[in-house]
């Protein structure tokens, strides 16, 4: 009896008498000798301190629990501890270990025909899943349970098994599919009366009509969801939907709404004590502030917002803190002081971990560090600091990728362990130093010491340890880059308020840095940008393709055209949305496009095109290890949508006769059912050149699900970015024949999806595409790429050449046939 009233007291949230009546009833459970019950109270117990104490403390007593269910082959107290146990497993971060156990236990409840513990077990596995990344065996188990909560006719357990299913799209980058299954469970919700739940699909389906750029809409969505959580007396829940209407109403341009919203957040996170997300809505408030040119508040609101950025919570929102201090600065005209800060900023972006950010979110944080980087670089090349803009620039692109590099086992065990802890305390030593510097000079030059001793020491461990050091991606200067007489590198830095422009040029032994400042805005550059790719993909006259052309060209490259003269070949380093440009098809008054006049390659930074350089094997013969992954034909999925119906590409057969015709017997074709994605996979481990030609879809908010379309016998198979992430490539060189393949995520790694994910892996060389190419003349086009690689000429070579050999041909002299063509990496 006394047991039951604990449960009573348990379900009532009174958990100081459930923990007095368990005390009583395992008195008279021992002295009966009754182990079940004993184990039932120690269960219960566990249950208490998970909700009282947290998972650790809880982990003991449920794993004391199971040990006497299993002595006693007690199966149905046996599930339900293990389904709690599952839970705990996951919440500590032993997520395998969570979801070999949920697999185990959802296999015994089948056996005992315990429907409702087989819908939750595959709940908790989809749970887990997504923790992992594996988001298609998430969404597999999720309907597997979806079958099992319809069979029982549990709506409410159906429509949870839906919003998470739309939770696992949004991590997937898959908007409109997130928001379609938030639009299916909401009414379920509302039918339940389950208030909360219709109030978290709110605020979900806000934030991705946010980031599609429906911002009416949003705005509706979260005042709902705001209206429920003030009901619900949901203080937390309240703070994020402030968070988010300022958010909204900022991009709408209404400031003040935006500025009183983000002030009830900081209030309402205040109340809560939860201090990251108090700091993030102190820094948006300062930055509206800023578009407000209250620069006095904004300095005063920032300071609030450094209290908050303890170690253990701000290293994450440092670089932004910094950076706005360093915007509070320049527009307030103290120029020394500006620099400080946005040195401090670039110096924090090298410390940033991406690994906390959940995975929905990664697009909107990548964005945002690009754009500190751009603003920081550009306002030094308008100061006339060039040599510094240069220095931001490298230390503040490929930040990601050298993360993403860093993260291969095989390059981070070149260390040894003695080697990885003095790396590990010089950094934690700079973090440290940093987080007291506060405004005192004195510890600001302290925090700049211990960042140029962890810096120094990399670059040691770099000359000791090149393959370690290339994964680094340590930033070169300009006298430290490959560059001959006949090749001009050109990085660029795209602001809110125009575009710096750098040029390294060698002459003789001395290295030329030049830099001029284009003011236009953002906003114009991108509308053209916009609108020359519309009119390219329909067919429009050539005249209107080169009135857009001609005035990009003028942004972009006639600033420097005097530091061309005599070249051959231009690197171009672009930044943000200049990754999108079609360089080939610029024209300068000579009528010319840019192709014809030079050789052309794009990097995501100069180290970066300096690091793939040094990738390239000596010989650019032939390979010999030849790989073509080619699918013609595609069959049709019941879901529907864009993965599920793609259609044929007849071109791809003669592509694939291109191929074997052009490397004979050495050539190694999957086609068709042959390209599996297990096969696939393992193809490219030991291909010295792969030749993709299929269906890809980039993936804008989520770049590491940008998929390419592989055979299945039902529907389509994917191979994904992050699948060729965790490769290691022998390739020189990728092709990858499909469409969009250059296009992903913006981040100050440049686009950030399939051909990125390509280099990352190893390749030096990735040509890919920038929209939809034209059937009839990719096998044309292709043909003369690999006649001229057949001679050893370099990629960026042979892309001009095959480029030249269609402009000779009057059918095929349109942009739209040759345009889209774009190589990356060392050319």
């Amino acid at each position: 009896t006394r047991l039951q009233l604990a449960y009573l007291c348990f379900f009532a949230e009174t958990n100081e008498p459930a923990l007095r009546l368990i005390h009583e009833a395992t008195r008279y459970l021992r002295s009966a000798n009754d182990r079940l019950g004993l184990a039932r109270a120690v269960h219960l117990q566990a249950e208490i301190a998970m909700f009282t104490q947290g998972a650790g403390r809880a982990l003991p007593l449920y794993e004391q629990a199971r040990r006497i269910y299993a002595e006693l082959n007690a199966q149905d107290y046996l599930i339900r501890c293990d389904y709690s146990l599952v839970r705990i497993y996951h919440i500590l971060g032993r997520s395998e270990q969570a979801l070999q156990l949920a697999r185990r236990t959802y296999t015994l409840a089948r056996q005992r025909n315990d429907r409702p513990m087989q819908g939750r077990l595959l709940l908790a596995q989809g749970i887990v899943l997504r923790a992992l990344g594996r988001y298609d065996e998430a969404i597999e188990v999720y309907q597997q349970a979806l079958q099992i909560w319809r069979a029982e006719q549990l709506e409410l357990e159906q429509a949870r098994i839906i919003a998470n299913i739309g939770l696992v799209y949004w991590s997937m980058g898959m908007l409109a599919e997130a928001r379609f299954h938030y639009s299916e469970a909401m009414p379920i919700f509302r039918a339940s009366g389950s208030d909360l739940d219709v109030a978290s699909c709110q605020i979900n389906s806000a934030l991705i009509l946010l980031e599609e750029g429906n911002y009416l809409q949003a705005l509706e969505g979260v005042q709902d969801a705001e209206s429920r959580f003030r009901q619900l007396g949901d203080i937390e829940g309240l703070a994020f939907c402030s968070l988010i209407r300022g958010e909204i109403l900022q991009a709408l341009g209404r400031l003040p709404e935006a500025l009183s919203a983000v002030h009830q957040a900081c209030v309402h996170f205040g109340t809560t004590g939860n201090r990251e997300h108090l700091a993030y809505a102190r820094l948006v408030k300062a930055n509206l502030l800023l578009e407000q040119n209250r620069y006095h508040q904004a300095r005063l609101t920032l300071q609030m917002a450094q209290k908050d950025l303890q170690p253990e919570v701000g290293t994450f929102h440092l670089p932004y803190y910094y950076f706005q201090l360093g915007e509070v600065s320049r527009r307030t005209r103290q120029f020394r002081e500006a620099e400080q800060h946005y040195q401090r900023t670039i110096n924090s972006l090298s410390a940033i971990s991406l690994q906390g950010v959940p995975p929905e979110e990664m697009g909107r944080v990548l964005d945002r560090y690009r754009q500190i980087v751009s603003q920081s670089a550009w306002f030094f090349v308008g100061q006339g600091r060039h040599e510094t803009a240069f220095r931001i620039l490298q230390q503040g692109k490929g930040v990601a990728l050298r993360q993403a590099l860093g993260a291969q086992s095989a390059v981070a065990t070149e260390l040894t362990p003695q080697e990885r802890q003095r790396l590990e305390r010089l950094r934690r030593a700079w973090e440290q130093a940093q987080q007291r510097a506060s405004n005192s000079p004195t510890r600001q030059r302290e925090a700049n010491r211990r960042y140029l001793e962890w810096e120094r020491y990399r670059r040691q461990l770099a000359r000791r340890r090149p393959r370690w050091g290339a994964s680094q991606s340590l930033p070169l200067q300009p006298d430290e880059l490959p560059l001959d007489e006949r090749t001009v590198l050109i990085e660029y830095a795209f602001a809110i308020d125009g575009i710096g422009i750098l040029s390294v040029r060698r002459r003789g032994r001395q290295v030329v840095l030049q830099g001029q400042v284009v003011r236009v805005p953002s906003e114009t550059v991108i509308a053209t940008l916009t609108d020359l790719r519309r009119v390219v993909e329909a067919g429009a006259s050539e005249s209107r393709i080169d009135a857009l052309a001609r005035r990009l060209y003028q942004w972009l490259i006639e600033p420097v055209e005097p530091s061309l003269a005599n070249a051959q070949q231009i690197v171009l380093c672009p930044d943000g949305e200049l990754h999108s440009v079609a360089w080939s098809l610029l024209k300068g008054s000579d009528n010319r496009y840019l192709i014809e006049r030079y050789t052309l390659c794009t990097a995501s930074s100069a180290t970066v095109w300096a690091q793939a350089r040094r990738k390239l094997a000596p010989s650019r013969t032939a390979s010999q290890r030849p790989l073509m992954v080619a699918l013609s034909e595609f069959p049709k999925a019941s879901t529907g949508g864009v993965r599920g119906n793609l259609g044929a590409l007849p071109s791809v057969r003669q592509e694939r006769a291109v191929f074997q015709r052009m490397f004979g017997r050495t050539a190694r074709l999957l086609s068709e059912a042959q390209a599996v994605r297990e096969r696939v996979l393992s193809a490219f481990q030991d291909a010295t050149l792969v030749h993709i030609a299929s269906h890809a879809i980039p993936n804008f908010h989520l770049p590491f699900f940008s998929a390419i379309a592989l055979y299945g016998r039902q529907a389509p198979s994917w191979v994904y970015a992050q699948d060729i992430l965790q490769s290691r490539l022998s390739a020189r060189l990728v092709v990858l024949s499909a469409c969009n393949t250059a296009e992903g995520s913006l981040s100050n790694d440049g686009m950030m999806g399939l051909a990125w994910a390509f280099m990352v892996a190893g390749c030096p060389s990735v040509l890919a595409t920038l929209w939809k190419l034209p059937d009839e003349s990719v096998p044309i086009w292709i043909e003369a790429f690999y006649r001229a690689y057949r001679q050893g000429r370099s990629v960026a070579e042979c892309v001009r050449a095959a480029t030249l050999s269609l402009l000779k041909n009057p059918r095929y002299r349109h942009p739209r046939h040759w345009g889209a063509w774009l190589v990356q990496g060392a050319g």
